[in-house]
């Protein structure tokens, strides 16, 4: 069947690095020509978009994937690629959810930012002491864990750290992350495939947790887990199967499923839930030394100011939302295998080095 042959036919895992370097070059020369015979109006084509972001999923191995591009607070393209459930051929689509493990963050920033920051009650020079008086860091700032900062100022990859900051939203806002998330952000804006917990339709769930949330959402999530798409192991050769993959409950770092297009409307709210004046300082950098804002990754490219974050789960899932802020415009992709951030090292603070990332760059930002 299709699905058979293009999993033969798919490179093996060890040689994916040896192929998107391959893939870079083809892309540059391929975009060349494209660019030298086309008007600059028709530069900006999704069609090419389309097409390359095909081509890298099959050198990454992965299974099923999903993207949107956003321009202006409108889609102005989505697409599924492959399948999402390899074993009943079911194809991946831009409604289907995935979750997307480390981009969680950027939801926890903008609700803190929103509740916190903007009303006064919570400045990012706080000590986390201030709010968590059993905190074991004492110099450690609110600023420093959204921007993964250590002591020392030094950039520190750290989502358990992240965490945190749940229980320096509990004090200042005076309410349960997960409410204030649904709340403010997945009800108000329509986010319905939207789920705030990977287990959230657990059972065996505790009671509290359980309780935060009315009947008819517990069943709209379960609802929503029930199309989540499958995760996928990818072997030395290529070859995808199922991975054991533990579902995560909702924390400030992690937890939260979600569609391209429930994201899409995320990267619109942004400037209606956050200050303007607030979103700028999130999206810079502090220092030098740091590759973050606010919850953010922030970068340069081409003069121009790139925001974005990631999110992997070995062997299970992978995401990435690349907004451009002042062209209003952002790439959401969404992955069931870890192949769209792991060969990357996004955890490094450099997007330009996704292929993924530059095929979109090189397209909508020359």
């Amino acid at each position: 069947m299709r699905c058979v042959r293009k999993a033969r036919s798919t490179p093996a895992r060890g040689t994916v690095v040896t192929n998107v370097r391959t893939f870079r070059i083809a892309v540059v020369v391929s975009l060349a020509l494209a660019v030298g015979q086309q008007s600059s109006a028709q530069d900006l084509t999704t069609s090419l978009l389309e097409r390359y972001l095909e081509s890298l999923r099959e050198q990454t191995a992965i299974p099923g994937m999903s993207a949107a591009v956003v321009q202006d607070g409108r889609v102005i393209w989505k697409k599924g690629f492959g399948f999402q459930n390899i074993e009943r051929l079911v194809r991946a689509m831009p409604d289907t959810p995935y979750p997307v493990t480390d981009l969680s963050q950027t939801f926890a920033a903008t609700v803190l930012l929103r509740q916190c920051v903007d009303q006064g009650y919570l400045e990012v020079t706080d000590r986390v002491r201030r709010w968590v008086s059993e905190y074991p860091d004492e110099k450690i700032t609110v600023g420093d864990v959204l921007r993964h900062a250590s002591t020392s100022g030094t950039y520190e990859y750290n989502p358990s750290r992240y965490e945190s900051l749940g229980r320096v939203f509990e004090q200042c806002a005076n309410g349960k992350y997960p409410v204030k998330l649904t709340g403010q952000l997945l009800e108000r804006f329509n986010m319905t495939a939207t789920v705030p917990g990977e287990n959230i339709d657990d059972r065996n769930l505790p009671a509290p947790d359980r309780l935060l949330y009315p009947a008819a959402s517990l069943r709209q999530y379960g609802d929503v887990l029930a199309r989540m798409a499958t995760p996928y192991k990818i072997d030395s050769r290529g070859r995808a199967t199922p991975s054991t993959y533990v579902r995560k409950p909702l924390t400030t770092s992690a937890g939260i499923v979600s569609t391209v297009e429930d994201l899409a409307e995320f990267d619109r709210s942004l400037t209606e839930l956050v200050d303007p004046g607030t979103l700028n300082i999130a999206w810079e950098r502090a220092r030098s030394s740091l590759p973050t804002g606010l919850g953010w990754f922030v970068q340069r490219y081409n003069n121009q100011r790139l925001v974005w974050h990631f999110g992997v789960a070995k062997d299970a899932y992978s995401s990435l939302i690349l907004k451009v802020p002042d062209k209003g415009l952002t790439l959401i992709i969404l992955a069931n295998s870890d192949g769209l951030s792991a060969p990357f090292s996004l955890e490094q603070g450099d997007v330009t080095k996704s292929l993924f990332a530059q095929v979109f760059l090189k397209l909508f930002v020359p």
